[in-house]
């Protein structure tokens, strides 16, 4: 800012950039969101949401990766769409839907199921889809091999 007669006044603030957002700025752990020529971690999570949504976008974040860390799994990517409805993607590259209901023990229960999976060396599942109240579905990304290994063809559609 100048200021009369002949001064000028700079406010700098050093920020940390905890995450991308909304692919077009970042956001520190406070949830504010700031623009940035150069951002020195370019490993950042993804975190998406409507405007105005920063601060809540970034707290569930952190809830879900604690939540996620007993599992073996960290976030990469997280929104939250317009109807309110939770999605992310884990560091295994597995997309989870949580919907935008009861998210903690629809979160418990992703959490439950990766546990297991990883627990029987089950593979990788494609998708959790834990929108619903009583269980979640699990998309594979090879069927196949996972009836061979896991003898539960009766159980897989190919």
């Amino acid at each position: 800012a100048r200021k009369w007669p002949n001064r000028l006044e700079l406010d700098i603030r050093l920020e940390r950039a905890i995450a991308y957002w909304n692919d077009d700025a970042y956001i520190n752990h406070l949830g504010e969101v700031f623009v940035a020529d150069y951002v020195g971690d370019r490993d950042l999570p993804h975190l998406y949401g409507p405007k105005g949504t920063a601060h809540r976008v970034m707290e569930e974040y952190q809830q879900f990766n604690r939540m996620l860390f007993k599992s073996g799994n960290v976030i990469e990517l997280l929104k939250l769409n317009d109807r309110g409805a939770w999605e992310f993607h884990n560091s295994s590259g597995t997309k989870i839907f949580l919907g935008n209901e009861n998210i903690r023990e629809r979160l418990q229960r992703t959490v439950n199921i990766l546990y297991e999976i990883e627990n029987k060396s089950l593979g990788t599942p494609k998708l959790i889809d834990a929108r619903y109240n009583n269980g979640a579905a699990v998309e594979w990304n090879n069927k196949f091999e996972l009836a061979q290994n896991s003898k539960l063809q009766r159980d897989l559609s190919l």
